[in-house]
């Protein structure tokens, strides 16, 4: 659990960490606001049970001279309007207290998900092609959300309800530190014996939601992307059967954790109410059978029991929430602990410069995939000549596809030199040299979006220039194409283009 909260304590920022701890000062005055509400119950249930503590020295024998009030039934109507308006103030300083916690919560999720998205857009060609894009989906989606409900939701919830826990059980200690430390040791024993046995489980199932839902992501994509293939080789039952196989262990994982976190409270409540009636004829046994003179240490106790049993449940659920998504956040941690120290990067590429060169020259490049044995290229010198045409010609693995990514600048030889018109020129990642060349792949790659958006790849709608996209519906002959289309250059394309021939 320690274990836990630091580990998010570490992958927030500083201005999250900073807001964090301003929700904490809100969190303590909701617990006094709530402990005052409590309080003023006492006198107002003492004096329901019997005029005569007016006669009486103290507290409100003071207050009903001070208010002038003659007749005590008057008196008592205004002491009770007083504390409702008391316990009024308490509710809505909770209501946006408890506001501004779960708002804080959903930020912080939705901004560790953009975090994680961010660094993964900033990643180079080799970190994409060793990783599993479901899983990168699944960390950005799944596993976030599983964070943000399962452990940050609850740490803002618990933290609440400790607040107002701790400042109530103060109260009663105040009232009679006998029944309150008898009371607090068997409901705290209760469910720490139940964390103890079920804490296990949890995590355990916390990692097969993980597992679960990774495979889940990777068949929909698999299943998704190749659906012509699937249909035409009779293989969708395989994939449905694999699906169905990781929801059901899915689905048994949350059961389980859910009636983990729920069942208890049944029991719990069973016992409350039994210590209640104990507390009464407790109460009654040492205070003469006398119930008037109990009744305001009793309603107070009741109110309290009203407000804490409740909070030991939650503080309990949120704990069990919170093991049980441990490892989505063991998932995403060292992602973003490793976005925190990224330099600050802007995707376009602002400035008007143009490279301008005639003559690409590679010197000696080798390169060698991390985990391979064999290098994919091996001391290859090239020189590619502007306005010409060149093929690359090899049986399958032979480098072709990695010769490509480096003079693409997407990966960087692990030796040799690249020159510019015999000047040399580091080209790995640079914008301006990827500025100055196009690309056409082998897999074409569209969006589910128009035409325009498509050549326009990435730029936003208000940035789009319209004269460059008719330049370029000349360039690659698509003018008779798109004139045929019933919306032109707003038709929509689908899905990877699959409404296009």
């Amino acid at each position: 659990m320690i274990e836990t909260l630091k580990e998010l304590y570490s992958i927030l920022t500083d201005a999250q960490k900073k807001s964090l701890f301003k929700l904490q000062f809100f969190v303590v005055f909701m617990a006094f606001s709530e402990v005052i509400g409590i309080a003023a119950i006492g006198p107002f249930l003492a004096l329901a049970g019997d005029f005569s503590v007016l006669e009486e020295e103290g507290m409100l024998r003071d207050l009903f001279i001070w208010t002038g009030t003659k007749d005590p039934a008057n008196f008592i109507f205004l002491i009770g309007a007083c504390v409702l308006i008391i316990i009024s103030i308490s509710t809505l300083i909770s209501t946006f207290a408890v506001r501004a916690l779960l708002h804080f919560a959903q930020r912080l999720g939705a901004e560790i998900s953009s975090s994680l998205y961010d660094f993964y857009m900033q990643q180079p060609w080799l970190f994409h092609s060793h990783s599993n894009s479901s899983r990168l989906m699944n960390n950005v989606t799944t596993e976030c959300n599983r964070v943000t409900a399962g452990i940050i939701y609850p740490i803002m919830v618990m933290n609440a309800k400790i607040a107002v826990g701790t400042a109530i059980v103060i109260l009663l200690i105040l009232i009679d530190p006998f029944i309150t430390f008898f009371g607090f040791l068997i409901f705290g024993l209760i469910y720490i014996l139940i964390f103890s046995i079920v804490k296990i489980r949890l995590s355990t199932n916390g990692k097969i939601i993980t597992k679960t839902m990774q495979i889940r992501f990777k068949l929909m994509n698999e299943g998704f992307d190749g659906i012509k293939d699937t249909l035409v080789l009779g293989r969708s039952g395989i994939f449905r059967t694999r699906f169905s196989k990781e929801s059901t262990a899915l689905g048994r994982a949350l059961g389980s954790n859910v009636t983990m976190n729920e069942v208890p409270k049944y029991w719990v409540e069973l016992i409350a109410f039994g210590a209640m009636i104990s507390l009464i004829l407790y109460l009654l046994a040492f205070n003469g059978g006398s119930l008037t003179s109990i009744l305001p240490k009793l309603g107070i106790f009741a109110m309290a029991s009203y407000k804490l049993l409740p909070a030991f449940q939650q503080v309990y659920g949120n704990l069990t929430y919170i093991k049980g998504s441990a490892s989505a956040l063991d998932s995403i941690k060292q992602d973003l602990i490793d976005w925190k120290d990224l330099p600050n990067q802007d995707s376009i590429l602002n400035d008007k410069k143009e490279l301008s060169f005639n003559k690409l020259s590679l010197k000696n490049i080798s390169f060698q995939y991390p985990g391979k044995n064999e290098p994919a290229l091996e001391n290859i010198s090239i020189d590619i000549d502007k306005n010409k045409a060149y093929g690359f010609v090899g049986k399958s693995g032979a480098g072709k596809s990695t010769l490509v990514d480096i003079i693409l600048g997407l990966i960087a030889p692990k030796s040799g030199t690249i020159y510019l018109d015999d000047k040399n020129f580091e080209i790995y990642g640079s914008r301006l040299w990827q500025k100055s060349i196009g690309y056409v792949p082998q897999s074409i790659f569209l969006a589910d979006a128009t035409v325009e958006e498509n050549i326009a790849f990435g730029i936003p709608k208000k940035d789009i220039n319209p004269d460059k996209i008719q330049h370029s519906v000349l360039l690659s002959n698509l003018k008779d194409l798109i004139e045929e289309m019933p919306m032109g250059l707003k038709t929509m394309v689908g899905e990877k283009g699959l409404q296009l021939s």
